[in-house]
């Protein structure tokens, strides 16, 4: 039960905070995330099949990060580590505001 209220409020985080990113469609994120969340490819993604892909994603972005950052503690981040993750999964600097 933790897991799923760490997992839906690390999925409203991150769908709050891509909005503004992608409203400016600088990158193709909305498509990519559809293809990666629709795993029965009905054409509709699921509360559970989009929780699913988010965990995915912090799950690759998270193990990665802990390669290179000795103070990230396994399945934790603070501010500057979230930060990072966010900037890594939803902005790209090149792309956007025509940049």
């Amino acid at each position: 039960m933790k897991k799923a209220i760490h997992l839906t409020w690390t999925a409203a985080l991150l769908m709050g905070l891509a909005g503004p990113v992608l409203a400016q469609e600088a990158t193709p994120w909305p498509d990519m995330m559809l293809k990666m969340a629709d795993v029965n490819k009905d054409g509709m993604v699921t509360k559970k099949e989009y929780l699913d892909m988010a965990a995915k994603m912090w799950d690759d972005k998270h193990s990665k990060m802990m390669t290179s950052d000795k103070t990230m503690k396994a399945g934790m981040m603070d501010k500057a580590q979230f930060m990072q993750l966010v900037r890594a999964m939803f902005v790209d600097p090149g792309k956007i505001g025509g940049n």
